[in-house]
C-alpha cells in the first residue's frame, strides 16, 4: 500500500487538532436540559391492570407461543399476518410482567394457565382465539412426487460435485 506525503499530513493534523480540542470541553459536558416531566400522579395507577386485560395478554400470548395455534390464526385472519403478528408478538412481551404481578394474580388468579388450557381445548374442536369452525389442514401428499424431487436434487448436486476441478 502506498502513502502519499498528503495523506500522512492529513492524518498528523486530525490528531493534533483532536488532542488539542479535545481538553477544551469540559469534564461533566454540556447540562442537559430536562424539557418534558412526568406527571405527579402516583405511579401504582398506571400499573393496575384489569383481569380482562389479563386474560386477552394471556390468551394472545398463548396463541402467539404456539406455531401451531399461530399458523392457524394467522391462515383464518383476514387482517394480514403483519398484523397479527404485532399483536401476538406484543402479547408475549408484555406477559412475564404480568405473571409476576403478585397482586394482580392474587386477584384474578393465574389466568395464564387457564389460557393454555382452554386453547388447547378450543383448538381440538377447530377453534383458536375468535374464528371457529376452522377447517382441518390437507394430508401430506405422500405421492412418489418427493422421491422424484430427492433423486432430481442428489443429481443436481452430484454433478456440480463431479465437474468442479
Amino acid at each position: 500500500m502506498q502513502q502519499s506525503i498528503l495523506t500522512n499530513i492529513f492524518l498528523a493534523v486530525s490528531l493534533m487538532s483532536t488532542a488539542a480540542l479535545g481538553k477544551a470541553i469540559s469534564v461533566p459536558g454540556p447540562a442537559i436540559v430536562v424539557r418534558q416531566t412526568n406527571p405527579t400522579t402516583p405511579a401504582a395507577q398506571s400499573t393496575i391492570m384489569s383481569c380482562g386485560e389479563y386474560s386477552r395478554i394471556a390468551n394472545l400470548s398463548t396463541v402467539g407461543a404456539n406455531s401451531t395455534y399461530r399458523a392457524t390464526f394467522f391462515e383464518a385472519s383476514p387482517n394480514g399476518n403483519q398484523f397479527n403478528a404485532e399483536v401476538l408478538d406484543t402479547a408475549i412481551l408484555k406477559l412475564p410482567s404480568v405473571i409476576m404481578d403478585r397482586a394482580l394474580n392474587e386477584a384474578c388468579g393465574n389466568l395464564t394457565a387457564l389460557a393454555i388450557q382452554e386453547a388447547a381445548n378450543n383448538f381440538t374442536i377447530r377453534t383458536v382465539l375468535q374464528f371457529s369452525n376452522i377447517p382441518p389442514a390437507a394430508p401430506l401428499d405422500i405421492s412418489t412426487n418427493i422421491i422424484f424431487v430427492c433423486a432430481g436434487a442428489l443429481f443436481f448436486m452430484t454433478g456440480i460435485w463431479m465437474t468442479m476441478p
